[in-house]
């Protein structure tokens, strides 16, 4: 039977209800509890029913004689069940030792932050109590643990306000130090100055837009259009020591989530791309990512450190079309044009700029680019155009290129271009590979070739296409005509139809009489032009050439020739003149007009 002295009924009730473990409220109301706890037996501290608000708040009070019941206590509060939870939760809106009770929990419950976040039935504000509670009152220890357990520190870098989340600013900073926290956004109007100027001259932020723009706004010289259009230039020129410093160290993050990200970012200022491009930390990679997306040009690739960079620079066409870079690429490559130079060139608008520029014979009075231009000149995967454009730019003539596996479009632009040396090595080159071409470059060169004209050999098909030529005038074309053989001329019929014409149309063109003779019988010339080549060109002819001449025209003609009979020829001009050189000759009598023609007389015998 129980008598009221040390303890209170009430009091005895706890006692005996925890012993029969039946539940009383959490805010069952205790009175004399030093004297309740030294009669409960101590692993039923670690029991539901000894979770009383009273009775945690005096061993709180007296935590330093009550070493094991609250220890015990604390295990079963970490349990995550709904009785240990339910009574935390009441315990914080009424405690006299909410710094100790969160200290302690924090100690024992490392899953205390994952449980509240993840569980979808506290409302945020709570959820928010809970992690300033943690914040504030928890040992840095606790909170350490408590972050690799649940990732404490992925919430406290995302919310802008954090900083205001405490007012005791040198644990927050004890806290963003020890966690090593690299905060996504913070608001620097309205955070406590001290902590913002500890998160800046230490890191503690992640190299992100909009990080970097709020922070080179607080603490450096902030331009928007630099920042969006040549970010790393921006940023270089921003006056934020600290900032740029933190950035070398760590350019490949920089490079990946600030400044591929940006989509203007794509005209960075020469001086820094090039830093950039020859930064040591920065990843191969992300370097062609920068050179695929910055459209400013490089000026001179020399300054390119790395040497795998630059097939990549000239392939996505981002160095300035100037020929200092085509040839130092070029001395890099082993003396060899490289497929990425070809792109390069077939670029029309990077050939118009080279073909602008004449490459100089000399540098510092050496003849660098020789081997160069001669390599160049005889690549054939140049597209046409491009090459033609190129060729302007050869300051040399060459007499030893190999030129035989060029397309003929290119050996013309050679030869256009005064590339090709006037020579008759390269003239006979030209026919061997390129059978019209050769007269392509005489006509370029005509002068030097007529002042060659005893060295040079000329077949039949080069007396064709001399004499075919528009460019050459006929004085030329005379005295190449005269440097070869009547046999070589004749050979081929083709030059005496041509010579025909040019006797005919210039009064002028004046050739021997032997080639002359032979033109004037050759089949190859019209029957009218030989007619007129007669006419016109009257000379001491015995009979036996005027029968083989009329006998080469046709038999209307050839029937002159029989003296028996009385000819007829169609009556024209041309004809009535040859009627008239024949009589005039001694070779007819006479002639008459006749009802359907001219008719021949032969003297009588």
């Amino acid at each position: 039977m129980f008598h009221e002295g040390s303890i209170t009924r009430n009091d005895h009730k706890f006692i005996i209800n925890v012993r029969n473990k039946q539940k009383l409220e959490f805010d069952y109301k205790l009175s004399k509890i030093d004297k309740v706890t030294s009669k409960i037996n101590p692993i039923d501290f670690n029991s539901e029913y000894i979770l009383n608000y009273d009775l945690l708040d005096f061993l709180l009070k007296n935590h330093r004689t009550n070493k094991i019941p609250l220890e015990y206590i604390f295990t079963k509060l970490k349990d995550e069940s709904s009785t240990s939870t339910l009574f935390v939760n009441g315990f914080i809106e009424r405690t006299e030792n909410l710094n100790l009770f969160i200290k302690i929990l924090c100690e024992y419950w490392i899953n205390i932050w994952s449980y509240y976040v993840n569980d979808v039935t506290y409302p945020d504000e709570q959820v928010n109590k809970i992690l300033k509670h943690i914040i504030e009152y928890a040992d840095i220890e606790s909170i350490i643990k408590i972050d690799k357990k649940s990732n404490l520190k992925n919430h406290l870098t995302k919310d802008p306000e954090i900083l205001n989340i405490t007012s005791n600013n040198d644990k927050l900073i004890n806290i963003i130090s020890d966690l090593e926290l690299k905060f996504i956004d913070l608001d620097f109007e309205n955070s406590p100055e001290n902590i913002l100027d500890f998160i800046y001259e230490n890191n503690h932020y992640e190299i992100n837009e909009k990080m970097v723009s709020k922070i080179i706004k607080k603490y450096g010289e902030f331009e928007q259009v630099s920042f969006d259009n040549s970010n790393y230039s921006s940023i270089k020129d921003s006056k934020s020591n600290s900032l740029i410093s933190y950035i070398e160290t760590y350019i490949d993050d920089y490079v990946r989530n600030i400044y591929l990200k940006l989509d203007t970012n794509i005209n960075e200022e020469q001086k820094s791309y090039l830093e950039l491009l020859n930064h040591s930390n920065l990843s191969l990679k992300l370097k062609k990512e920068v050179i695929k997306k910055v459209a400013t040009k490089i000026s001179d690739i020399s300054i390119i450190e790395e040497a795998n960079l630059l097939p990549y620079i000239i392939e996505n066409n981002k160095i300035e079309p100037k020929w200092k870079n085509l040839l130092f690429f070029f001395k890099e490559s082993e003396d060899k044009i490289l497929d990425s130079t070809i792109g390069f060139i077939n670029n029309l608008e990077n050939a118009n700029k080279l073909a602008k520029v004449k490459i100089p014979t000399e540098v510092d009075e050496e003849n660098i680019y020789g081997d160069f231009c001669k390599t160049l000149m005889q690549t054939n995967n140049i597209e046409n155009k491009s090459f033609d454009l190129i060729t302007n730019s050869i300051p040399w003539w060459y007499s030893d290129l190999d030129i035989a596996n060029l397309d003929e479009e290119k050996v013309h632009s050679l030869i256009k271009n005064r590339v090709i040396s006037p020579t008759i090595k390269s003239f006979e080159t030209l026919k061997i590979n390129y059978e019209k071409l050769s007269i392509k470059l005489l006509e370029n060169h005509r002068a030097k070739f007529i002042e060659k004209i005893e060295e040079l050999v000329l077949d039949a098909n080069d007396v064709e296409l001399i004499l075919k030529s528009t460019v050459l005038n006929n004085l030329e074309k005379l005295k190449f005509l005269e440097s070869c053989s009547n046999d070589t001329i004749a050979s081929n019929s083709e030059n005496l139809k041509l010579i025909s014409q040019l006797i005919l149309n210039d009064s002028s063109f004046r050739i021997n009489e032997l080639l002359l003779k032979d033109s004037i019988l050759d089949k190859s010339v019209s029957i009218l032009n030989r007619i007129k080549l007669f006419n016109k060109n009257l000379f001491s002819i015995d009979e036996s050439y005027i029968e083989k001449f009329l006998n080469n025209l046709d038999s209307s003609y050839a029937k002159i020739t029989n003296k028996d009979k009385r000819a007829k020829i169609q009556d024209n001009p041309d004809n009535r003149e040859l009627l008239t050189n024949l009589e005039r000759k001694g070779y007819i009598s006479s002639f008459s007009d006749g009802l359907f023609g001219l008719r021949v007389n032969h003297k009588r015998k």
